[in-house]
């Protein structure tokens, strides 16, 4: 089972419409247009950039289709948001909310040179970001971009205390956000 041509309009509806936030469903198989409970969300490094409040189902629909192959593997989904003056699209990995799974979704965020993960509720409703402090756009704590392999070897394996951004930016050092 794959997406409709209704569904892909819907989805770009969503993410060019800043109170919805955006989504995350699965694009195959028979969970196909749902959004994954439970998750921490890792972006997979592929993301296709759209002028802000201009994506299309077309768009969604030729992304999804260009990376089918990554969006047929398990735990694997379509994503779509606008941030900052930019549409954007990714393949993201999902993790589950326990220890372990953020354990492995901060692994993966720096991997992937990712600013932020997400998470998603019980009801597969977006529920924050956790900022990445390595990330140049996040680089405003004590944890310094100096690529010290300790120190990221702490944040990764550090417990569940990072603020959400909940699409704001967060200010890592004050623990403000504006």
């Amino acid at each position: 089972m794959s997406l409709s041509d209704g569904q892909f309009d819907n989805l770009a509806k969503d993410a060019n419409d800043p109170e919805v936030g955006g989504f995350t469903v699965a694009s195959r198989g028979k969970n196909a247009g749902e959004s994954p409970p439970d998750r921490f969300l890792v972006g997979q490094g592929k993301e296709a950039k759209t002028p802000s409040g201009k994506m299309t189902g077309s768009d969604v629909r030729s992304y999804e289709a260009s990376n089918a192959r990554s969006l047929a593997r398990k735990e694997h989904f379509l994503g779509g948001w606008d941030h900052e003056g930019t549409g954007y699209l990714d393949v993201s990995k999902g993790f589950p909310t326990t220890g372990a799974g953020e354990t492995a979704a901060r692994a993966s965020t720096l991997k992937h040179g990712e600013m932020a993960y997400g998470e998603s509720n019980s009801k597969g409703e977006y529920a924050g970001d956790h900022a990445n402090p390595f990330h140049g756009e996040n680089n405003k704590g004590d944890i310094t971009n100096s690529g010290e392999k300790d120190q990221k070897k702490a944040w990764v394996g550090m417990p569940a205390s990072q603020p959400r951004t909940t699409g704001k930016r967060v200010d890592l050092q004050n623990q403000s956000f504006s």
